[in-house]
This record gives C-alpha cells, structure tokens and sequence, in this order.
C-alpha cells in the first residue's frame, strides 16, 4: 500500500490536476483528483465529452467533486486528520490512496456505488454554499433568447444598397445604439440614438413605443478606417449583436441589421455629425 500511496502521488503532483474552474469552490488535490480522474470509465467521459462545454464543464467538475470527496473522506478517517482542513495532509491523502487502490482491485461494483452516492453529496461536503438567486436576473433566459433571436437574425442582414434603401422608406428608424458620444461625432443622417445601456422598458417605450415599427441596426464593427467614432469591438462582442437581442428580448421582431464590412470612406450611407452646441 506505501508504494501504491506514493506512486499515485507522484502522479498527482505532476500531472498538475486538480484546478477548480467555479468560484466559491475549494480546488481539489492533485492526487485525489488525480485517482477520480482514474476512476472515471472511458465512456463516461467520452459522453461528457460530446456534450456541450456549457454543460460538459459543470459536469465533469461535480464528478470530480463527488469522487474526490470520496478519498478525502477515507483519508481523514483513517488518519485522524481534522474534517475542517481545506488541504488534506500528506498522511490523509496517502490512506486515501490505499483506500483507492484496494477497492478498484478488489470490488468494483461496491466502489462504482459509493463513488456515485458521493456525487450526489458532493454539493454538501466540498461546495461552498451558493448565493441567492436573484429574480432580477435570468441567464438561463438569456441564453434561450439569444438562441432564438440568433436564429430570427439569419434572414435580417441587409447589404449596404438594400440598408440605404430600406431606410429611406415610410415608417423606417434607424437606431444607433452606441454612446452619446461617438453618436454625436459621426452617425448615419437621419439616425436616432439609443445608447445599449439605456435600453430599458421605460426608454423604449418612449424611444419605439410600436413594437411593430421596422428597425435598422448598425454598429461599430460595420465601419473600418473610423475609429475615433467607430471603434473596433471584438467580433463576438459587436453591438450589432447585444442591441440585435435587446431588441428581441423586448418584443421588437422587425428589426434588421446592417452586415458588412465598410471602408467609411467609400461608404455610400449619408453620415453627419451632430451640431455642436453655441
């Protein structure tokens, strides 16, 4: 068993496991992490795997939890080692070790249970308590939302000809969502602005009080060689898409979103820039 413990720790010191990737959650030790890691068959994780990263991280890192607290437990037991330590001690992790190496030799099925029955108390052994929930707040919701105005969005990227076209038609606002700012230095003749921050129920209201009204979007990342009023944003955080989901999250379905890319200086949109003030 002493060889067994100290093989199995020199395999969790090197092999460097053991990062907790959530916050509030204590990170596990190398060797306990290492020998769940061990435990864990082959098609297990190959399923955790094809799953998305979303929920494939959570998982993973719950079953982890679960296994480790298994050998945790085995360890201080049998050791005498304090249960409020965060780091379990050297001799700890070594009974552990032996605990682990005698099970999976010698009874796999009764160890497979307890490792499962582990994850299903791991929350309560080496999580920390989770903060309220605040209704305020819906990221489930958000994620749901953004998948479905991604979709809507598919068909309501306009070239540059049918965005001046449309624009010019009876009833069509153009909104731009950037600063106050960067509004006032340069924006499409003709546009109302709305800074995303300011997206609200109330605002809105006030700003597109018919959800039905047709709306064209533009952003920053529409224009090149124009950054003082057009900064670059990265391309997964481009205002187009942010303001493209507000909008939806709100109701507005007829809103459409200028797509490419634009030399500002060979545009063929009207820009202006807001008077300055005596």
């Amino acid at each position: 068993m002493y060889s067994c413990c100290h093989e199995a720790w020199d395999i969790g010191i090197k092999g460097g496991v053991g990062a907790c990737p959530q916050p509030g959650v204590p990170p596990l030790h190398p060797v306990l992490t290492s020998m769940a890691i061990q435990s864990l068959p082959s098609s297990v994780l190959g399923a955790i795997e094809k799953t998305s990263p979303i929920i494939a991280q959570p998982l993973l890192h719950k079953l982890l939890h679960g296994f480790s607290s298994f050998f945790y437990i085995v360890g201080l037991l049998s050791s005498s080692s304090p249960l409020g330590s965060q780091q379990p001690p050297r001799f700890a992790v070594c009974y552990g070790v032996g605990a682990f190496s005698l099970l999976r030799r010698h009874c796999m099925k009764p160890f497979a249970i307890a490792l499962l029955f582990c994850v299903v108390l791991s929350d309560g052994i080496m999580a920390a308590p989770k903060p309220a929930a605040n209704p305020a707040i819906d990221m489930d919701g958000y994620l749901r939302v953004s998948y479905a105005a991604a979709k809507h969005r598919e068909t309501r990227r306009l070239s540059e000809a049918d965005f001046i076209r449309i624009s010019r038609e009876p009833g069509t606002i153009v909104l731009d969502a950037r600063s106050r700012e960067k509004y006032d230095l340069l924006h499409v003749k003709g546009a109302i602005n709305l800074s995303f921050p300011d997206i609200t129920v109330e605002s809105l209201k006030r700003t597109l009080p018919d959800q039905k009204t047709r709306i064209l979007i533009y952003c920053n990342n529409n224009f090149i060689n124009a950054e003082a009023p057009f900064p670059t944003k990265a391309p997964a955080a481009a205002l187009n898409l942010s303001t493209y989901i507000a909008l939806y999250n709100y109701g507005y379905r007829n809103v459409y979103e200028l797509a490419p890319q634009i030399d500002l200086k060979q545009s063929k949109l009207p820009f202006e820039a807001t008077p300055l003030k005596p």
